[in-house]
């Protein structure tokens, strides 16, 4: 590994920000890392999915999914497509919503992802229990760049079609994208890094090693953007982007998510004639010139901010409608084939006027602060509410077993734990901790 300054050994070379190392270390991580991606247990490094695998997040869904059920056809099962299932929880959950909001029997999930090691993980660890396969749910190995090449864990290909439900939480963020600055004369300039590291090694277990990344020093510039000489997906959405920018000012950024846009359309050509899709991801922040974060890393993976205007202005082009809001610290969006959903006064009213997510993660995030016994009617009075939302989960049971801790009842919080960790798929609660924790009390 070449050394050019005292301190730092040159990793990867100037290069386009959505051709570097970046893209393929956080793609391989999650292809061989599976659902460990997601699991806390020897990782201080997990991907965050609190808020899309919470119970109340898939009522959310799954609500709004029944709301627009009576535009769907009687004579099939009703298709839901997740796409990057990830850890399989927020799956769980969507069935669970299902089956008590009366229309499981209705429906097919589609638990897909590109990862068939993640797939595998969901299966073998019993993610999805209680329900039944090639009933209630299948699984599918998915590159949603490209629908066609789906199959299943047999390796047989699948026909994806008439997909009444796509769902995406934190997909978005993880397709190519490549940061532009608008120039003086209407063109544009393209971001590109290089990677500087301080060690010299040229293997590094990007597995095990959850602290590569972070590790590293990346460093960016701009050059002329020529999008004749692009990729052929950047050339081919170019146009909504730039109609999108056209009245931007000198120096001002944007996220070409040419990505999302090849997603989308792979999406269009599989969703029914009233289908829809929903995405929950990172919201774009307020871009100036000092401030123009454009990507987090989290572990040994990349997640970029979203660009929800390009998304809906593509679709919108297509003749979609939308409803969008942002709350818990997400982007939630829906965006469908027709109008027949979003021009409802009920439907529009649910989506844009609940806050059930919003108070979930208020309720929760007050409940975390409460280490003191003496605050035990306020921990009881936030737990009751809370328990209005969700009552089965993993979470639930663990709020529910440091609730008693934190009164020195701990045989039942004993007990709480143990219940947790038969359905605490994704080891996201450190149980076995607060298990051998609260042993010590007995």
């Amino acid at each position: 590994m070449e050394k050019i300054t005292k301190d730092f050994y040159l990793v990867e070379d100037w290069v386009d920000f959505d051709k570097s190392s970046l893209e393929s270390i956080s793609r391989e991580y999650f292809t061989k890392k599976g659902m460990d991606a997601f699991v806390k247990k020897g990782n201080p490094h997990i991907i965050p999915h609190l808020v899309t695998t919470s119970i109340a997040h898939a009522y959310n869904v799954a609500s709004i999914f029944k709301n627009n059920i009576q535009t769907l056809p009687l004579d099939r099962k009703l298709r839901i497509l997740e796409c990057g299932s990830g850890s399989g929880i927020f799956s769980r959950h969507f069935l669970i919503a299902a089956q008590d909001l009366g229309f499981l029997d209705r429906v097919e999930l589609i638990v897909s992802d590109f990862s068939e090691q993640s797939l595998r993980h969901i299966k073998e660890r019993k993610v999805l229990e209680g329900f039944t396969e090639n009933e209630h749910y299948s699984f599918l190995v998915l590159n949603l760049l490209d629908a066609s090449t789906a199959v299943n864990l047999d390796g047989d290909s699948v026909n994806l079609k008439e997909i009444d439900l796509a769902v995406l939480n934190y997909v978005m963020d993880a397709l190519p994208m490549i940061p532009l600055a608008k120039n003086s004369d209407g063109l544009f300039s393209k971001q590109q890094i290089r990677i500087l590291s301080k060690s010299d090694s040229e293997e590094n277990d990007i597995i095990n090693n959850t602290s590569y990344l972070a590790s590293l020093i990346i460093e960016p510039r701009w050059e002329p953007y020529d999008v004749h000489s692009a990729s052929d997906l950047e050339q081919e959405f170019f146009n909504v982007f730039s109609g999108l920018t056209a009245s931007h000012s000198e120096g001002q950024q944007s996220r070409y998510s040419y990505g999302s846009l090849a997603a989308l359309k792979s999406l269009n050509s599989i969703l029914s004639d009233n289908g829809m899709i929903y995405i929950a991801d990172i919201p774009s922040p307020l871009l100036t010139k000092k401030q123009n974060q454009h990507y987090m890393l989290f572990g040994n993976s990349k997640a970029n901010y979203i660009n929800e205007d390009l998304m809906i202005s593509y679709l919108q082009s297509l003749g979609y409608s939308s409803l969008q809001k942002k709350e818990a610290g997400l982007a939630r969006i829906i965006l469908c084939k027709n109008d027949s959903a979003t021009t409802n006064k009920k439907f529009r009213e649910f989506f844009l006027n609940n806050h059930y997510l919003e108070r979930f993660i208020e309720i929760f995030t007050m409940f975390q602060v409460i280490k003191d016994s003496s605050l035990s009617d306020v921990a009881k009075i936030l737990l009751d509410k809370l328990l209005e939302i969700d009552n089965q989960s993993s979470l639930a049971l663990t709020l529910q077993g440091s609730y008693h801790l934190l009164n020195k009842n701990y045989e039942k919080a004993l007990e709480l734990y143990k219940e947790a960790r038969e359905i605490d798929f994704s080891a996201a609660w450190d149980l076995d901790y607060k298990i051998s924790g609260t042993e010590m009390f007995i």
